[in-house]
């Protein structure tokens, strides 16, 4: 009984002088900041995709352009390179600006100005233009499943009319197939006719799970792709509420 309440007294106690302490002793207080310390900035330009850059003198080809085989476009090189040559974008670029703050307590931005503008002649001495490289757009067609011959079509004609797609181990195409069905329900598989590596001109079937096959026979009924028009009525309808399904009477 002694040892507890001695325990009880010395907690109450320890507790006792922190609320003192707290009292009569402030947390020590936030530094005032210099001038301009209260946020960091970081800035990023960011270049459009083939974006061109100007420099103000001609660049020799006999005896300055070497620097430019050797330099990573888009890495650091090349940005200490358009900086020592004072180069500018042209046309557009994207200037990113981030504002962090250093402070407990807000620092406000209350303006973003320009500041000692000059006004030049547009740089005309040398165009260095970058390589826009990534995926290829896609190639948008439409399929109306309604409506023979049930082609792929852009622009209201076949897709494939007087076109082909090449594609290798570097190079890719992205074909964006948008169906529509109204009047029935469809199911079907893609018939690929291509040239081999033989030189031979065949035809592969893909289905809808990415397979391809040389015979539409071995195509699963259950891997073909399916659409379906709009039912005027339906025997039950289940209506999604936060990830569940439940019947609607309606």
């Amino acid at each position: 009984m002694i040892t507890t309440l001695g325990v009880v007294v010395t907690a109450a106690a320890v507790a006792g002088a922190t609320a003192y302490v707290n009292r009569s002793v402030p947390p020590p207080p936030e530094p005032t900041p210099t001038p301009g310390s209260g946020f960091e900035p970081a800035v990023r330009r960011i270049p459009k995709c083939g974006q061109s850059y100007a420099i103000g003198r001609t660049l020799d080809p006999q005896t300055e352009a070497a620097e430019l085989l050797s330099i990573d476009r888009g890495g650091p090189s090349f940005d200490d390179f358009l900086q020592r040559q004072h180069a500018s974008p042209i046309g557009t670029i994207t200037i990113e600006i981030v504002f962090t703050g250093r402070l407990q307590r807000p620092t406000r931005i209350l303006d973003v100005r320009v500041a000692r503008l000059e006004t030049t002649q547009n740089l005309a001495g040398t165009e260095l233009r970058t390589y826009c490289g990534g995926d290829p757009p896609a190639r948008a067609v439409e399929l109306d499943l309604d409506t023979p011959p049930r082609a792929l079509i852009s622009d209201k004609k076949p897709y494939f009319d007087g076109r082909d797609l090449d594609v290798t181990v570097e190079q890719r195409e992205t074909l964006r197939i948008s169906a529509s069905a109204r009047l029935h329900g469809y199911r079907w598989v893609f018939a690929i006719d291509h040239i081999d590596g033989s030189g031979v001109t065949v035809t592969s079937y893909l289905d809808a799970n990415g397979g391809l096959y040389q015979d539409i026979a071995q195509v699963p009924d259950d891997a073909e792709f399916s659409l379906t028009g709009a039912a005027k009525t339906y025997g039950v309808r289940y209506q999604e509420s936060g990830g569940r399904f439940y019947q609607d009477a309606s």
